[in-house]
């Protein structure tokens, strides 16, 4: 099927499987060879160990922020081992997992071992000491605090994020006229507001080229691989088309869309890159050779660390909607850009509407030219007054048409400047959410599992060393060194996977914002068609009042 971008036109196809509203090929390829491999959860307490320490070396102070040692592992993507579980359904050993760990029911994805499937509980979290029932009711009363907990987290990051601003940038084309061969198009930024922490400017405006929009994206996503990077349109298509009109317009209102939906998220609006972009007056390219390109693309969990709440508000449930999400998006951009291209076919209608309309009136003024000659007044003196009623009638009628293609041609306006985008914006974030999962299953890998094989293996050899006066202390001392760096090695693994999983979580909760895209779309739908069908209706009624009397017969 065609996809349809948020400017309402249908003219870069995809697949059924739908990558973006511009056909982009970059995200949707499949990487099996990535996958790792899920550890034996037997195996991991006798060989990864007492804590990070050996010979009591290390006191067990993690980089997490806690000193409580490393001891029972979890599967961070389901359940913990320590917690109680979710009953997962039955599955055989020929279906693949999902993404986040649960069940995947659908073909969609290769099957690939979850990069967090195996980790340590880091915490040596009291909730399963104790006796008896009071043991049991003090897991129920966290567990409880914890999911009202959850649903405050979740709550306060949805108000970070709102969708339904207005736009705070727009966009407008600066041909520069650099030769026929050369040609390339400025585009002009002006803000509405002034933005936090930039010098204030008096002119709001910047002159940015395509080139710069794509150093852009490429800063974001490697600076947030795990957020909702919005798409850019294409550069071009076909040479021929790089300064069709039509497609300049395409691609500058994708602009419009890219730009807006980065100052409405959360985090990307204040990424000191972004405010760069729409603030610094200086050509983009010369400031970047200023710089020698030497600015910080680390991604953002550097030197950061998870805390251990946000370990303890997670739920086993929240992997299934994580998959169950995974797994229906492609179905939902489908859904969405069929709707969408039932309202640019509406529009296309409309067009062809007035287009009719127009050769109506023409018609109708060759048939005035035309009635006196086809009914004579010498014949029948009678002519004289039906031919000059009918001719005047037809003049109402012709009014009432063109006064009908006003009406339409402002539906028109409407359906392409307002309502169109506001049904190709939740496209955008659709893909954006997909990319972001698709960006997951590929780079948020880990090699803990091959890690924790390591240290068992150095472990039996030191064990094994331990009362030969013949074993050589260059060699004891190396085995050391080698688990304690595979131990940290972990740890930090472990807290990356963390921050990500948080990360995913973030751009889960307020894309749940998005739902109000959805009602505000067809309610603008609503009024704009209930609006159009009254006037229409109104001027069809006071036509028909007016042309009542119409000649029927030389007696009217």
């Amino acid at each position: 099927m065609s996809v349809h971008d948020s400017n309402g036109h249908d003219v870069w196809a995809s697949n059924s499987e739908t990558q973006s509203p511009w056909n982009a090929n970059g995200t949707n390829e499949t990487n099996s060879q990535n996958n790792t491999t899920t550890l034996n959860q037997d195996s991991i307490v006798s060989s990864t160990l007492n804590s990070l320490t050996l010979d009591n070396e290390n006191t067990g102070h993690s980089l997490f922020g806690s000193s409580s040692p490393i001891g029972s592992e979890t599967n961070i993507f389901r359940d913990s081992l320590d917690e109680p579980q979710v009953q997962l359904p039955q599955q055989d050993d020929t279906r693949e997992q999902g993404i986040w760990g649960g069940p995947n029911d659908t073909d969609k994805f290769p099957p690939i071992s979850d990069p967090l499937t195996t980790t340590l509980n880091i915490f040596n979290d009291d909730v399963n000491k104790g006796e008896g029932s009071s043991k049991t009711n003090n897991i129920e009363d966290e567990e409880h605090a914890n999911n009202e907990d959850l649903g405050e987290w979740i709550k306060d990051t949805r108000k970070l994020y709102n969708p339904l601003l207005s736009d705070i940038v727009s966009i407008e084309e600066i041909p520069e006229r650099e030769g026929l061969l050369f040609k390339h198009i400025n585009y002009k930024l002006v803000l509405a507001v002034e933005l936090p922490n930039t010098d204030p400017s008096d002119t709001k405006n910047v002159v940015r080229r395509y080139s710069d929009f794509d150093w852009l994206q490429e800063v974001l996503l490697k600076r947030y691989p795990f957020r909702m990077v919005p798409e850019l349109p294409p550069k071009k298509i076909r040479t021929s088309q790089n300064l069709d009109q039509t497609f300049l317009k395409k691609r500058q209102h994708g602009l419009y869309t890219f730009i807006n939906l980065i100052m409405k998220h959360p985090i990307l609006k204040e990424d000191d890159l972004v405010l760069t972009f729409l603030t610094v007056p200086t050509d983009l390219s010369t400031w970047r050779k200023q710089l020698n390109n030497k600015f910080d693309t680390i991604d953002e969990f550097q030197n950061k660390k998870i805390t251990k709440n946000f370990i303890k508000l997670w739920k086993p449930e929240l992997s299934l909607h994580l998959n169950d999400v995974a797994n229906s998006i492609d179905s939902t951009i489908e859904t969405w850009n069929k709707i969408n291209i039932i309202i640019q076919r509406s529009q296309r209608r409309l067009q062809q509407k007035i287009h009719e309309n127009k050769i109506m009136t023409s018609l109708l003024n060759d048939l005035q030219r035309e009635t006196p000659k086809m009914y004579p007044i010498d014949i029948d003196e009678g002519n004289n007054r039906t031919v000059l009623d009918i001719n005047n009638n037809l003049s109402i009628i012709n009014k009432h048409i063109v006064d009908l293609n006003t009406l339409n041609d402002e539906e028109v306006a409407k359906l392409s400047q307002e309502l169109i985008p506001k049904f190709g914006v939740y496209i955008d974030i659709l893909v954006s959410l997909k990319n972001m999962f698709e960006r997951y299953r590929i780079m948020a890998t880990n090699n803990i599992p091959q890690l924790q094989r390591h240290i068992e293996i150095d472990m039996e050899r030191l064990e094994s060393m331990k009362g030969k006066p013949d074993s050589s202390g260059t060699e004891y001392d190396r085995l050391r060194l080698s688990v304690k760096k595979d131990r940290a090695s972990i740890v930090q693994q472990l807290n990356r996977s963390w921050l990500i999983r948080q990360c995913i979580l973030f751009e889960f909760s307020i894309f749940q914002e998005t739902q109000f895209l959805i009602s505000n779309a067809f309610k603008d739908w609503t009024r704009l068609n209930a609006s159009t069908t009254e006037l229409n209706m109104n001027a069809w009624e006071k036509l028909t009042n007016l042309i009542e009397n119409m000649a029927l017969s030389n007696n009217f």
